[in-house]
């Protein structure tokens, strides 16, 4: 989930004039964190809290109004509707970043193995 966010920082200063060689500031002047980060936050906050994403993500997006939500987003964040508002957005691949969290060493997703070291 850090390094989402860090690139989402990054990616605030160049989105509009992308650069084409490896050698650029990752946290230059400007660089802020965005709706995405917002969302991202949001979503682990539903995850390991009571599991009401609609309200997590209005939350967090009406905290942050001109974090860069497009015109879907704000009017959805604005709304009394919790249905989808079928974006295009490429910020679910940030907020995926969280779904590890409730999943630790004792509390694993996955099953024990017979006889498997713990």
């Amino acid at each position: 989930m850090l390094g989402a966010i860090a690139g989402d920082i990054t990616d605030s200063a160049y989105e509009a004039r992308p650069v084409q060689k490896t050698d650029f500031d990752l946290f230059p002047p400007g660089a802020r964190f965005t709706d995405d980060t917002a969302l991202t936050v949001a979503a682990a906050d539903a995850l390991l809290g009571d599991g009401d994403y609609a309200g997590a993500y209005r939350r967090h997006g009406r905290a942050f109004p001109n974090a860069g939500c497009s015109g879907s987003v704000f009017r959805w964040l604005l709304s009394v509707d919790t249905r989808s508002y079928n974006s295009w957005d490429n910020g679910a691949a940030m907020q995926v970043s969280t779904v590890g969290f409730p999943w630790t060493p004792s509390r694993s997703f996955w099953p024990r193995r017979p006889g498997a070291p713990r």
